[in-house]
């Protein structure tokens, strides 16, 4: 028989982009569409 178990979530790494401030950057979708890319 199944059995309900509690939800666990652990971060396990993290990524971060900044874009150099004498370079043009921009993005080409926004919001969720963005993270997804």
């Amino acid at each position: 028989m199944a059995e309900i178990a509690p939800l666990r979530v652990q971060l396990i790494a993290k990524t971060e982009f900044s874009a150099p401030p004498d370079v043009p950057w921009s993005t080409d979708a926004d919001g969720g569409a963005a993270l997804v890319e």
